[in-house]
């Protein structure tokens, strides 16, 4: 910037700076931007005219004077005015002459100013580019050069420096032989040949001499073109392998006893060295003596093409390749590393068979995971055919011969969900717990495995195992609502000597995991559903049967009014006493169906002698014969006693098995009811006539009833508390009649 405006100043002036009085108005334009004299700096943009231009490169330039007019060469070797404004001529009388040359004047100058700038520029970029390309050389730990086609170096980095032991300056503008001497010269420039003759980059093993021995090295070379396509240079990056091959070869000695196998064969596929790992591979009766000098491809036929591939590709690019084949007479997997040595190649072999064997068995528990989902997630399919799909996999997976899903009921065991190829169960099968080696699983509330059941002390007295043949058994627990519902599991009437993988166990205890939230999410759906059409039926029946006594409330008050009738208020206060006594069995029906989740230990004597107390049983007589207890709602449970008790009163009649003669004495207040238990039944019994057989099943549907002045949810709050309890219920024949 200060060189343009003193080259401004300069022209203001003319070629000598005492000729003019005052300065003329001069600019120089560079790429837009602006240098003048302290005259031009008073001035507009508009008074300016530009006088001369000029490009070079990238570069435009502009000479611009102020309205003063132009400068033009003097006679007298200084300059003088022309106001062109003005139209003076030439004192000679040349005007176009001189108008030429100050044309030609202000061009010149604006090429040279263009010229200079843009050399300027360029040599700029240059310098940056080249401290740039210094920094990037000088921190890579690879050897960098490059060599004119004299053999002289023009670049080293600071990594060539380090290794020739020698400063840039003592190396740069000299020859291969001058900087590491003549032993290695004519190698290192037939390299260099060899890649300008073939035009393109290549690889060679190289040793350079230092101080303190020679260095191996792994050397690209690239040949370097002109715009003409005539070469001028090669350029070369050297990896140090010095430690790397300075490590094998101390390893040397030891191959032999090494626990891999290590091989080396010439370019003819001749093996030159095996260890005794790799002569194990040959087969017995071979050694050491006979296969070297043997060819490789005959000495182990079976060798994989992988491996084959292998040693093609190490020899065609002169690095190291790697191969994962199969030997088929070890029955391993085996990892190849193959080194080249020009066409001669090293293999080390290690054994991985415990690695791919893993991996495909990541691979196969992947499918095995995918097909679970498959299963699980079918769309518009049943339980039960998702356990069958779950079942068969299982089956395969674990490699049995059956597997099944079942349900226990206290000592009694259902089989569900069945794939049994022992013939052992078929769906239905009901047979005693403690006869299966399910047992254990519901004993013990966790996953198990058996291996061996007849050597079992506990096991090998079992049903299964004596007459189904069970040998191995493998199987987890179905738990619903914390609740023990059965069993998933697989067997096999195969003595199995290993047990079973961890995975696999771990996979039988998924599925069963998988039934039980199954199990859950059906019975809550149930739930709700039965939730639902209880409450619909509450509605409907609260709605139905108070209509008919609030009609004839309402008729008789409106009669009273009207007819000053006071019986009619008597007929009224009843109905209104009948829809109080519906209300309230009718609350009671809406509380009882809410699911019992909090239990505890209920004396069934007590509750139902409680139960006893609260209803008007008149001349009725209660038997309880021990029935122990349940864990439940002790609240839910009196009131379940209270309307079977109610029930039995109510209906008790001799029509059934008294004589006429003693109908009186034997009349519906004489019945007698029996509370009793008989294993897992809980029994309420009067000796009344019962319920009609052909009303037996929809007796416990509310609404049901053969009283016309019963209320219609008696029993069905009965049903209501039994399901909520998660039992079930029942109207049949006594033993006593």
């Amino acid at each position: 910037a200060d060189r343009l405006g003193e080259v401004a100043t300069a022209l203001a002036r003319g070629s000598d700076a005492t000729s003019l009085a005052e300065p003329l108005p001069v600019r120089v334009v560079v790429d837009g931007v602006v240098f003048g004299n302290l005259s031009a700096e008073a001035l507009d943009d508009d008074a300016f005219e530009t006088v001369g231009e000029a490009t070079a490169g990238d570069v435009a330039v502009r000479i611009e004077v102020g309205p003063d007019g132009s400068i033009a060469p003097g006679e007298t070797g200084g300059a003088r005015r022309v106001d062109a404004s003005r139209g003076d001529a030439d004192p000679e009388g040349d005007t176009d002459t001189a108008d030429s040359d100050a044309d030609g004047f202000w061009s010149s100058v604006a090429r040279l100013v263009a010229v200079h700038v843009e050399r300027a520029e360029t040599a700029e970029r240059l310098r940056a580019f080249a401290e740039r390309l210094d920094t990037i050389l000088d921190h890579t730990t690879n050897v960098v050069f490059m060599k004119d086609l004299e053999d002289r170096y023009l670049l080293v980095n600071e990594a060539f420096t380090s290794m020739v032991g020698r400063d840039r300056d003592a190396i740069l503008g000299r020859t291969t032989a001058a900087v590491h001497g003549e032993a290695v010269a004519d190698r290192f420039r037939d390299h260099d040949t060899a890649v300008i003759e073939a035009g393109e980059p290549d690889q060679f093993d190289e040793r350079y001499p230092t101080a303190d021995g020679d260095r191996r090295f792994v050397t690209v070379r690239v040949p370097l073109f002109d715009d003409d396509g005539e070469p001028y240079a090669v350029y070369g990056i050297a990896t140090d392998v010095t430690a790397e091959l300075r490590l094998a070869d101390q390893r040397a000695d030891l191959l032999d006893r090494m626990a891999d196998g290590f091989i080396a064969i010439d370019e003819d596929d001749n093996i030159t060295f095996l260890n005794a790992r790799t002569v194990a591979f040959a087969g017995e009766g071979r050694d050491r003596e006979e296969l070297v000098g043997q060819g490789f491809w005959e000495a182990f036929p079976e060798a994989d093409a992988a491996l084959a591939e292998a040693i093609q590709e190490a020899r065609k690019r002169g690095e190291a390749t790697t191969a994962t084949a199969y030997y088929e007479p070890v029955d391993g997997h085996f990892e190849a590393r193959v080194y080249p040595e020009g066409e001669s190649v090293s293999m080390y072999v290690r054994d991985v068979t415990e690695r791919v064997r893993e991996r495909e068995e990541l691979e196969r528990r992947e499918r095995v995971m995918k097909r679970l989902y498959e299963v699980i997630a079918e769309k518009d399919t049943t339980l039960e055919s998702k356990v069958s799909g779950l079942l068969a996999l299982g089956k395969e997976v674990l490699g049995v011969e059956s597997g099944l899903l079942s349900h226990v009921e206290g000592e009694r065991y259902r089989a569900e969900v069945v794939a049994d190829d022992t013939g052992l169960f078929a769906a239905g099968d009901v047979v005693p717990l403690s006869t299966t080696i399910c047992e254990r699983v519901v004993s013990q509330a966790g996953s198990i495995q058996v291996c061996d059941a007849p050597g079992d002390p506990e096991l090998a007295d079992r049903d299964g195992v004596t007459e189904g043949g069970i040998a191995c058994y493998v199987g987890a627990p179905v738990v619903v609502d914390d609740e023990m519902y059965g069993t998933f599991c697989f067997y096999d009437r195969g003595d199995r000597p290993n047990p079973f993988p961890e995975w696999e166990v771990t996979l039988v205890d998924m599925m069963a995991r998988w039934v039980s939230y199954e199990l859950e999410r059906r019975e809550a759906q149930s739930e709700v559903t039965r939730e639902r059409d209880r409450l619909d039926r509450f509605a409907s029946m609260v709605s139905h049967d108070l209509r008919n006594p609030l009609n004839v409330a309402s008729g008789n008050l409106e009669l009273a009014r009207e007819t000053g009738d006071t019986d009619r208020l008597d007929t009224a206060a009843n109905a209104l006493d009948r829809m109080n006594e519906l209300i309230e069995d009718a609350l009671s029906f809406a509380r009882v169906g809410e699911r019992v989740v909090d239990t505890e230990r209920v004396d069934l004597a007590a509750v139902a002698s409680e139960a006893w107390n609260t209803v008007e049983t008149g001349g009725a007589t209660l038997v309880v014969e021990d029935p122990g207890l349940v864990l439940g709602d002790a609240s839910r449970v009196r009131t379940l006693f209270e309307n079977l008790f109610r029930n039995s009163v109510e209906h008790g009649s001799t029509s059934s098995r008294a004589e006429p003669d003693d109908s009186v004495e034997h009349g519906g207040d004489a019945v007698t009811v029996t509370v009793g238990r008989e294993e897992t039944t809980l029994f309420v019994a009067d000796d009344g006539p019962g319920i009609p057989e052909a009303d037996r099943e929809q007796a416990f549907e509310t609404g049901f009833t053969t009283d016309p002045e019963g209320t219609v949810f008696g029993l069905g709050i009965v049903e209501g508390i039994a399901t909520a309890h998660g039992w079930s219920v029942a109207a049949t024949e006594w033993a006593a009649g």
